[in-house]
């Protein structure tokens, strides 16, 4: 009858739109950007291997960059360190600091970044206080990008 065939109509539009929903803030993978890193001068980060060598008790300046090699522009990206006390960061316009008894979280943030693009920062400016050797937390964030960390080695000498 014509009833049947409506009530089957019926229950297939509300299995689609129940698998639609299911899906609904789940970004497919391809959505995601991968082909992303940050540098430090000139050199990107591509793994743990990364190593710095620092002089002690003495200011110096990183070049931060962020490297999208991807086709799709990077949106609302944020990269960033997190370092220990036994760093002084100085304050910049160019990134915000939070800080508290064990830590140091430096955040760069843009709203986005082309495809094929790196994107030169304002430098960013620390003092190491004691020789030693020191792992520091880079992450990259983005609303495109799966969050991402990555240890990096200052050696202070």
């Amino acid at each position: 009858s014509i009833d049947s065939g409506e009530h089957a109509n019926t229950e297939q539009v509300t299995s689609l739109l129940s698998a639609i929903l299911a899906n609904v803030g789940k970004p497919p993978e391809q959505y995601f950007l991968k082909n992303v890193k940050i540098g430090l001068d000139g050199i990107d980060i591509t793994d743990e291997s990364f190593k710095k060598i620092l002089k002690g008790n003495e200011k110096q300046t990183l070049k931060v960059s962020f490297r999208n090699s991807e086709k799709r522009m990077a949106k609302r990206v944020e990269i960033g360190f997190v370092f220990s006390s036994e760093f002084i960061i100085e304050d910049s316009n160019s990134y915000s600091i939070y800080r508290d008894e064990t830590e140091q979280i430096v955040r760069f943030k843009v709203d986005e970044v082309q495809g094929n693009t790196n994107y030169l920062r304002n430098p960013l400016i620390i003092t190491p206080v004691k020789k030693g050797t020191y792992k520091v937390r880079s992450f990259i964030k983005a609303e495109n990008i799966e969050s991402k960390e990555t240890a990096i080695t200052f050696e202070v000498v």
